[in-house]
C-alpha cells in the first residue's frame, strides 16, 4: 500500500459528504494504491451511516467508529494503528483542508523528508475566536521546542510511515505531533496549502484550548528533554535545594555560635530545615523517575534511539 489517507472526525457528517468525493477524484489519477481511514470519534449525527453506505461502492474506504468520543489525538492514534501506507497523510475532517493540496505534499516529501506539514497562510477562520489562540500557541510551541513549523495546528500533514512506528500519543498531544518528531530527530518541512472556510457544523477549537496547550507543552519538554534522564531535571533542582538549605543552617549556626543570635526565633532556621528536605524528596523523585524509565525501555524492548538509516555489506535491514 502506497498511501493512507487517515481522517478524523466527529460530527462531520455533512463535511464528509463532499470531502471525501473530492479526496477520490485527487487520489484515482495518482496511480498509486491507496486507502481512506475515517475515524468516527464517537460522532452522534449520521457519520457511521454515511460511511457505510460510501464504501459500498468505494472499497478503498475504510471506517474505523470509537465507542466513544475519546478526542483528536486518541482517533488519529487509532488510525496509525490500523494505517497500511507507507506514507501516511492526515486531513481534518471538517472540510477546510484542500485535498488538491495532497499531491503538493507527496511530491515534497519525495525530496526525502520524514514529514511535511502544511502551513495555512491564509486562513479562512474567525480572527479573534480561532487564529488569534492558534498563533499564541503556535509561537510558545517555537519557543519551548526550537521548532522551525509556523502552524503547528494544521491538519493536513503527510508521514513516513517509519517514523511513527513505536509512537504513542495520550492527552491532547497531536496539537504537538510535529514538534515531537522534529525533536526526536524526524526530518521536516514546511509548504503552503489551501485553507478553505468551514461550511458546515461548528469547531471545537477556541481559547479555552490555550491553557491545555500550555499544560501539554510542559510535558513536551520534559519528554524531549528528560525523558531519558530525569535525575537530571530533579537532582539538579533537588541539589539545589539542598545547598540553598546548608547555606542557610550554616548562616543559623554561624550567627548562634559566635553572636549568640537565639536560632529558634529565626524563620531562616525553619526555611534551610523545609529546602534540605525538599531537596532530599526532589533526589530520591529523581532516582524512582529514572528507575522506572531504565524499566520501561528494558522490559517493553523500546530503545532510547531512532535509525534513519542502516548501510552493511549484508544488508541485513532486520538486524539491531
Amino acid at each position: 500500500m502506497d498511501a493512507t489517507l487517515l481522517i478524523p472526525a466527529r460530527d462531520e457528517c455533512e463535511a464528509l459528504r463532499t470531502l471525501l468525493p473530492e479526496i477520490r477524484e485527487v487520489m484515482d489519477p495518482l496511480g498509486i494504491t491507496y486507502e481512506v481511514i475515517v475515524v468516527d470519534d464517537g460522532s452522534r449525527d449520521e457519520t457511521w451511516e454515511l460511511l457505510r453506505s460510501l464504501s459500498s461502492g468505494w472499497p478503498n474506504l475504510t471506517g474505523i467508529r470509537l465507542r466513544k468520543s475519546a478526542g483528536q489525538t486518541a482517533a488519529l492514534q487509532a488510525g496509525f494503528d490500523y494505517a497500511c501506507g507507507e506514507v501516511i497523510i492526515t486531513l481534518d475532517g471538517d472540510g477546510q483542508n484542500d485535498p488538491k493540496d495532497i499531491p503538493v505534499l507527496l511530491e515534497k516529501l519525495a525530496e526525502g523528508y520524514d514529514l511535511v506539514s502544511g502551513w495555512r497562510r491564509d486562513r479562512k477562520d474567525k480572527g479573534f475566536s480561532r487564529v488569534l489562540p492558534s498563533m499564541i500557541a503556535n509561537r510558545f510551541i517555537r519557543f519551548w521546542t526550537g521548532s522551525r513549523l509556523r502552524d503547528q495546528g494544521c491538519g493536513l500533514k503527510a508521514y513516513r510511515r517509519p517514523i511513527l512506528q513505536g509512537l504513542s500519543m495520550l492527552g491532547d498531544q497531536h496539537r504537538y505531533i510535529a514538534a515531537l518528531l522534529e525533536g526526536l530527530g524526524a526530518s521536516v518541512a514546511e509548504t503552503p496549502v489551501n485553507h478553505r472556510p468551514r461550511s458546515t457544523g461548528r469547531s471545537h477549537y477556541g481559547w479555552g484550548r490555550v491553557p491545555r496547550v500550555l499544560l501539554d507543552l510542559l510535558f513536551l519538554k520534559f519528554i524531549l528533554s528528560y525523558s531519558l534522564r530525569p535525575l537530571h531535571l530533579f537532582g539538579g533542582g533537588g541539589f539545589l535545594a539542598l545547598c540553598a538549605g546548608f547555606l542557610a543552617c550554616l548562616e543559623v549556626s554561624y550567627a548562634k555560635l559566635v553572636h549568640q543570635v537565639p536560632a529558634a526565633d529565626r524563620p531562616l532556621l525553619l526555611l534551610g530545615v523545609l529546602l534540605l528536605l525538599v531537596g532530599m524528596v526532589l533526589i530520591t523523585l529523581g532516582i524512582l523517575a529514572e528507575l522506572l524509565v531504565r524499566n520501561y525501555y528494558q522490559m517493553g524492548g523500546m530503545r532510547s534511539y531512532w535509525v534513519k538509516e542502516r548501510l552493511a555489506a549484508d544488508d541485513q535491514a532486520d538486524r539491531p
